[in-house]
């Protein structure tokens, strides 16, 4: 197993030892602190330039992100950023292809609220494939 020295910037406070802002093929939960509805995602980029990319599309109040989304038609009275939501490493990979399966089993396992429904369409790709 591979050890993360975390750089003790904020995304490496929130995520456990075993992960740090540069960990890459990871499969990723950020859950709403207001109410606790949470959007399961992954990410073959080091997981602080996804988490730029989520941080972007909130300023830009852009509605095709399901994050910025949420922030808009739920909880619009209250700060409008990435600090409203908590921020968990599901799983780490080896490679695109394992990633993107795993993000797939954990959104048909615990279908998050804030997940759009094409993102399940890997999961029944892979079931008509395999079964």
């Amino acid at each position: 197993m591979v050890e993360y020295t975390s750089c003790n910037c904020i995304i490496c406070k929130q995520i456990n030892n075993r992960y740090d802002c540069n960990s890459r093929f990871v499969v990723y939960k950020f859950t709403c602190k207001a109410c606790n509805e949470y959007y399961i995602g992954e990410t073959c980029i080091a997981i602080k330039d996804r988490i730029k990319q989520h941080t972007n599309s909130i300023n830009k109040k852009d509605t095709k992100s399901a994050l910025s989304n949420h922030l808009l038609l739920e909880h619009a009275e209250s700060n409008y950023d990435i600090s409203n939501f908590k921020l968990d490493i599901i799983s780490k990979h080896k490679d695109s292809l394992d990633t993107a399966l795993s993000e797939a089993f954990a959104i048909q396992k615990y279908k998050p609220s804030l997940n759009r429904k094409f993102e399940l369409s890997l999961y029944n790709l892979y079931n008509q494939s395999y079964n």
